[in-house]
């Protein structure tokens, strides 16, 4: 896996009841994605409310950078709580999108 890919991760709830296949973005840098088994991965969700605010970031599949995120409809990239997960939770259907934010 690489920084920027998409990746759908089965995310438990945080009750314990259960879990929902989600989307989620790599954020970890590609580095220590080849070295490690854990994995740093934001959330993706459908709910673009806040997407104004600075811990959100929209995803609009109207555009042609949204639609290169293989997402069904606009969402937004949490980031008020990024997640760790292993390799094994992923499910290995992902698509990519190029994220610039400077060196890894």
């Amino acid at each position: 896996m690489k920084r920027g890919d998409i990746v759908l991760l089965d995310y438990p709830y945080a009750d314990g009841s259960g879990s929902k296949v989600r989307p989620a973005l790599m954020v970890q840098n590609d580095r220590d994605n080849q070295r490690l088994t854990n994995t740093i991965v934001a959330l993706i969700t459908k709910n673009v409310s806040r997407v104004h605010e600075p811990t959100q970031l929209l995803i609009d599949v109207s555009t042609p950078e949204g639609r290169q995120s293989g997402l069904n409809q606009t969402s937004a990239v949490t980031w008020q709580s990024l997640h760790g997960g292993t390799d094994e939770s992923s499910s290995g259907n992902r698509q990519s999108i190029t994220i610039d934010d400077g060196p890894d």
